[in-house]
């Protein structure tokens, strides 16, 4: 049976996604959940519209209006990257949590290419 991503109980990912972005505001960061990763607030608007993908909002204890998120299934995923990272030319973290370990990020960089005339 699929998981109805608009029923999930959020804010232990949103945790997890606010955590990270403090680090790194400039890109996108996508929480893992199985079968594919969420992303939360802004990013979650963005990459909706790019992919074409449903928005989500629900209501989470300390933030004063529904959460929008959405959800990437892994079906397509490295697809789906390139076209977040062409559109709006900044990075990506995929971000974890594990129990006892903490949090595991993956950060993919656009390719930084200079070119020089000889």
């Amino acid at each position: 049976m699929e998981t109805d991503i608009g029923e999930i109980p959020i804010h232990y990912f949103l945790s997890t996604y606010e955590l990270v972005k403090k680090s790194v505001p400039a890109s996108f960061v996508l929480t893992m959940l199985n079968g594919g990763y969420l992303t939360f607030l802004g990013d979650a608007e963005i990459v909706s519209q790019i992919l074409q993908i449903p928005l989500y909002a629900q209501e989470v204890l300390n933030h004063s209006k529904p959460v929008p998120y959405c959800f990437i299934p892994m079906d397509g995923f490295g697809e789906n990257l390139d076209t977040i990272m062409d559109v709006q030319g900044s990075g990506v973290v995929l971000a974890d949590k594990n129990p006892g370990v903490g949090i595991e990020t993956f950060a993919i960089l656009p390719a930084q290419i200079q070119l020089s005339l000889f």
